[in-house]
């Protein structure tokens, strides 16, 4: 599993070298925990390229906190947009059989959960809220 509780581990210079080695272990599911923000659509493609091409399951949480800019509000330097279209490209282009999507949001306005839902019931992604 990847995550950071201060920092997000696909900012690793070698993070995608480091997942592409990891389809020559014994690894069964790789699990990784990111905002999405500040990587170019051409990292996201090289992404999805090599983890499609891995044995293992991954399983990516998207920490995207709205539906708007307001999201760097909860998390810092956040860019929405960005997050928000990596989490898209991501669903859209992973093979579904060895991959699952989930948007981690975290939103104390009911309304903007509602709204959340509706996206998710909509585009087939799949969301906890916490």
């Amino acid at each position: 599993m990847f995550f950071g509780n201060i920092s997000d581990p696909i900012y690793h210079p070698q993070f995608i070298e480091i997942v592409e080695e990891m389809g020559n272990t014994s690894v069964e599911r790789l699990q990784i925990h990111t905002n999405g923000s500040h990587k170019s659509m051409d990292w996201w493609k090289k992404f999805v390229e090599v983890t499609n091409k891995q044995k293992y399951y991954t399983v990516m949480y998207f920490g995207i906190d709205g539906i708007d800019e307001k999201t760097a509000i909860h998390r810092k330097n956040q860019k929405f947009q960005e997050s928000w279209d990596a989490m898209i490209y991501c669903k859209e282009n992973m093979n579904p059989a060895k991959s699952l999507i989930i948007w981690l949001f975290f939103d104390a306005q009911p309304k903007l959960i509602l709204i959340a839902l509706f996206i998710i019931l909509s585009s087939t992604l799949i969301a906890l809220s916490t």
